[in-house]
């Protein structure tokens, strides 16, 4: 190769998933930290629910507050290790949130 010519660094493949209700039951533990947090016995919290938790009363956001979903996810997670399902998880943010060209996380054993 002539010396003038530079190598292309390798091309690095990021792959995101959503792994809500694959790898853990993402509602059921949202049903029973919920009913926590609402003080409300679990048999209370439809199992079927939609994205915001509507079904459980919770409430959604409005002009600047960022409504209960919010709140309820965050405790979730940094209170009752939400995500704790056996795997290792890189920290990552919403998309809506993200500064970086290209968000990474990974799953490890």
């Amino acid at each position: 190769m002539p010396v003038d010519q530079e190598k292309e660094p390798p091309t690095r493949f990021v792959l995101g998933l959503d792994l809500d209700g694959v790898c853990a039951d993402f509602y059921g533990k949202m049903r029973e930290i919920t009913a926590e947090w609402r003080d409300v016995d679990e048999a209370e919290l439809d199992p079927n629910v939609s994205f915001g938790l509507p079904e459980w009363g919770v409430r959604p956001p409005a002009g600047n507050d960022p409504g209960e979903y919010e709140r309820i996810h965050r405790f979730a997670v940094t209170q009752r290790n939400l995500f704790d399902c056996g795997f290792r998880a890189i920290p990552y943010t919403r998309s809506d949130r993200i500064r970086t060209p290209i968000p990474t996380f990974s799953y490890t054993r």
